[in-house]
């Protein structure tokens, strides 16, 4: 019995080959309604009544098989199995299969066309007999071969120059140049390595009449350039801001715009120039190393808008700094210059260094134009003397030749050799003048023209009146708190200056006054007063206790001869009257007694009248009314009976 099973499609279509060929005009023979619901009847459409649906019947000839796609057989209502199969995994036509990943299988037995092609045998034993028309050798091949046409067919060959993605035995020492295995050309055509379509890396060669064969690298951006030899460029420069080296073995590390001359590095930042032969900008923005080629071995570390001009010059870092002195430095700061001659500036703001050898170690605003000259920091101060120095504070000067000022504000230094310790407002102009404190001068006046060499000045802060020195080599003190000199550790001993004119006063070790001198000049004494401690004196008036300031003194002879020790006193600077060691007193010229004169026995001795060089007459006084000399003793007659003289001449018997 033959099965017949009825399949209804969604689908309705037919073709009336009668009806289009009686219109001219393409018309609707059939269509679903407008809800799309089945409207069982069996009349065929036709030009009156063109719409549908038309319900067609499709009958299997056969059981239909799972997995198995249909096909029409020779009725076209009848449907049979094909030969096509899908398991939901793969499509298969008989023996030959595609996977669901798109992978073809073919049957066992399958044959491919042969003749002269690149593949012949059949499959699964396909052989490749050429390549591009050319025979492939026999040959296995061997680990590391590769197939390479030796001008009549493709053989496995061993590259002899090949290299290899996973690396390779070069076979070159350590001393070995050059290797006999490398990458590269074997002209004088360069190497490029290129990243996305643009050459990321260049090496370049070419010959030099001074240098021989040399070799450029350029690397990073591609506009990057060289047009010497021996330059290197690491790496860096971007659209139009390259790197470039436009002398002899100049070298630009990376960043961008930077450009380097003759033996010059740039190491990167932006901007930076290294023009100056062997000249170095490490880094930084917009730095100058060498404003030409003749500016040789000069340096900028780094910072911005640098610039070291000459010979062996360096600028450490910071903005706006210049070293154009041979062999200057300017460490860091801002807006610096070191012009001079081994000057330098250490850092700071607005300094200058001018003078040959002269510092200026920070600060702002500060100038040493001076030879050898320093300022060590503070603002507006200007050492422009020789070896002159001001350490700092503000709005200082030390123009002599070695003259200090040690800080303070509105001092001067002006005098050779001239020192102002610090403070304000202090002047010294002489030489070898010193000054402390405030409101000092070695000046008659402000102006200066008259001034006194060696003086030394100190100044309190009691008043804004200026301390000023009369002559040369003076010492002034203003000190209305008193002064006080200590000679002990203990700070018993010394001198002391009480203020508002109090007494002069000298204590010693033991804390003990030993005198003063109050306000009216009185010497008060608690000890002893020596005076000639050193024993100088020597029978004149020097190195005696003096009144006022003539000759009126009171000495003793300290030197060898005469009354040594004794006690001399002088008026007019003469010697009047002496006291020898045995307390007999000496008067020189007459002696005047206004008083009595009382005595146990009143001798007295008198120049011997015959020999008053050698002798002396002895006399002995008598009370008496009457002035008197008395002699005594024996007398001896002469021949006549009268007495020869017994009295010395010049007596008066």
């Amino acid at each position: 019995m033959k099965h017949r099973v009825l399949f209804v499609f969604t689908l309705w279509f037919v073709a009336v080959n009668g009806v289009r060929a009686q219109q001219p005009q393409l018309v609707q023979m059939a269509s679903l309604r407008p809800n799309a619901e089945l409207h069982w009847q069996r009349i065929s459409p036709n030009l009156h009544r063109p719409d549908g649906p038309v319900l067609y019947q499709l009958l299997f000839n056969a059981a239909g098989t799972p997995g198995t796609l249909a096909r029409f057989d020779a009725n076209p209502r009848h449907l049979t199995n094909s030969l096509i199969t899908d398991n939901g995994n793969m499509v298969a036509i008989g023996g030959l299969s595609i996977s669901g990943a798109g992978l073809i299988s073919f049957a066992g037995g399958q044959t491919f066309p042969t003749g002269s092609g690149d593949v012949s045998g059949a499959y699964p034993s396909l052989t490749v007999a050429g390549l591009q028309g050319h025979a492939v050798a026999g040959t296995a091949p061997t680990t590391g071969q590769v197939l390479q046409f030796n001008g009549t067919q493709w053989a496995p060959t061993t590259p002899a120059a090949g290299w290899l993605l996973g690396g390779n035995v070069v076979g070159c020492g350590m001393t070995t140049s050059p290797c006999s295995n490398f990458i590269g050309s074997t002209d004088n055509s360069a190497v490029e390595i290129h990243v996305n379509g643009q050459r990321a890396f260049r090496v370049e060669t070419g010959p030099n009449p001074i240098y021989g064969t040399t070799v450029n690298i350029v690397g990073g951006f591609v506009g990057n350039y060289s047009g010497s030899f021996g330059a290197t460029i690491a790496g860096g420069g971007y659209q139009n801001h390259p790197n470039g080296v436009i002398s002899d073995f100049g070298t630009v590390g990376g960043g961008g715009g930077n450009i380097a001359s003759s033996f010059a590095t740039v190491a990167g930042g932006f901007a930076n120039t290294a023009n100056g032969i062997s000249c170095t900008v490490g880094g930084g923005q917009g730095n100058i190393a060498g404003n030409s080629p003749a500016n040789e071995f000069c340096t900028v570390a780094g910072g911005e808008s640098n610039t070291a001009s000459s010979l062996d010059s360096t600028v450490g870092g910071g903005s706006n700094n210049a070293a154009s002195g041979l062999d200057s430095t300017v460490g860091g700061g801002q807006s610096n210059t070191a012009s001079g001659l081994d000057s330098t500036v250490s850092g700071g703001s607005h300094n200058a260094a001018s003078g040959q050898t002269s510092t200026v170690s920070g600060g702002a605003n500060n100038a040493a134009s001076g030879q050898t000259s320093t300022v060590g920091g503070g603002q507006s101060n200007h050492a422009s003397g020789q070896s002159s120095t001001v350490a700092g504070g503000g709005i200082n000067s030390a123009s002599g030749l070695n003259s200090t000022v040690g800080g303070g504000t509105n001092n001067a230094a002006s005098g050779d050799n001239s020192t102002v310790a610090g403070g304000q407002f202090n002047t010294v102009a002489g030489p070898g003048s010193f000054a402390a404190g405030q409101y000092t001068s070695d000046c008659t006046d402000n102006t200066c023209a008259t001034n006194f060499s060696g003086v030394f000045l100190w100044g309190d802060n009691s008043t804004t009146n200026v301390l000023r020195a009369t002559a040369a080599n003076q010492f002034l003190v203003r000190a209305a708190g008193g002064v006080n000199f200590f000679t002990s550790a203990d700070l018993q001993s010394g001198v002391s200056f009480p203020p508002s004119g109090g007494n002069l006063i000298v204590g010693s070790a033991a804390g003990v006054t030993e005198f003063t001198v109050d306000g009216s000049g009185n010497l008060n004494a608690v000890g002893d007063v020596n005076t000639d401690s050193t024993g100088a004196n020597n029978g004149t008036v020097a190195h005696t206790v003096k009144f006022g300031g003539g000759g009126e003194a009171i000495g003793s002879k300290r030197t060898a001869g005469g009354n040594q020790y004794g006690l001399d006193f002088y008026t007019n600077s003469m010697q009047r009257m002496f006291i020898d060691l045995g307390g007999t007193v000496h008067v020189v010229g007459n002696l005047a007694v206004g008083g009595a004169i009382t005595a146990g026995t009143k001798d007295f001795k008198i120049d011997h009248p015959l020999d008053p060089e050698n002798k002396y007459l002895v006399h002995a006084s008598v009370e008496s009314s009457e002035m008197k000399n008395i002699y005594d003793g024996v007398v001896r007659l002469d021949g006549k009976g009268k007495p020869g003289s017994a009295c010395p001449a010049g007596s008066n018997p």
